[in-house]
């Protein structure tokens, strides 16, 4: 075996751009708890490379809350270490990542019941009360 056959991946170093979000995270978190307005970063439309999100995902930790939603795609969905942010990232049937976000809200929309659905719920409910079959 030669050299020139051992693979070598060059290691990232990380550009800065983590501390920048942190500061514009910092921003908006204020603007959410003053003004109650909620805002979207999507990670993978800047030039981040990936000592860049490890570091950014390192910098915000982990929270209480996950949540894995499993649909076309699976989505997980993760409280950081700052209540009001959280870490979203949608994949595709093969796993790859569609897209990555940061969401500062009070709770993601993703997870947020739509009325449709409540309604539907509510209708199978009293159904099912009244001794018809269930059916969803």
């Amino acid at each position: 075996m030669n050299l020139i056959d051992i693979p070598v991946k060059a290691m990232e170093t990380p550009t800065g751009m983590a501390s920048a979000l942190l500061a514009e995270l910092n921003d908006h978190l204020h603007n959410l708890l003053k003004k109650g307005e909620t805002h979207v970063i999507d990670l993978l439309s800047l030039p981040l490379n990936e000592a860049d999100i490890n570091e950014l995902a390192d910098l915000l930790g982990v929270g209480e809350v996950k949540a894995t939603i499993k649909s076309i795609g699976s989505s997980s969905i993760r409280e950081t270490a700052y209540s009001g942010i959280w870490w979203i990232t949608h994949y595709g049937d093969d796993e790859k990542v569609l897209s990555e976000l940061i969401e500062v809200t009070q709770v993601p929309e993703i997870l947020v019941t739509h009325m449709d659905e409540v309604r539907h719920s509510a209708q199978v409910m009293a159904s099912s009360l009244a001794g018809q079959e269930k059916v969803i």
